[in-house]
């Protein structure tokens, strides 16, 4: 059975597009915002382990310092 999420309309916005690469706890999908011609990455979590949120959180707070 797949976990993908391909087709699906996230957060009311974003059509999932395709899925751009996996590592060992996350999947980056391509999305596209309805209404708009924008493209954005979505990355997904697919452990719900402690220590993989924590990194994901750490890397969401330095993507933001940085934009």
């Amino acid at each position: 059975m797949s976990n993908s999420i391909e087709g699906a309309i996230v957060g009311g916005k974003y059509d999932i597009q395709v899925k751009l690469g996996q590592g060992g706890s996350s999947v980056v999908y391509l999305a596209k915002k309805l209404g708009s011609n924008e493209r954005y990455a979505i990355k997904t979590l697919s452990t719900d382990e402690d220590n993989a949120i924590k990194l994901l959180i750490r890397e969401t707070e330095n993507l933001k310092r940085h934009v």
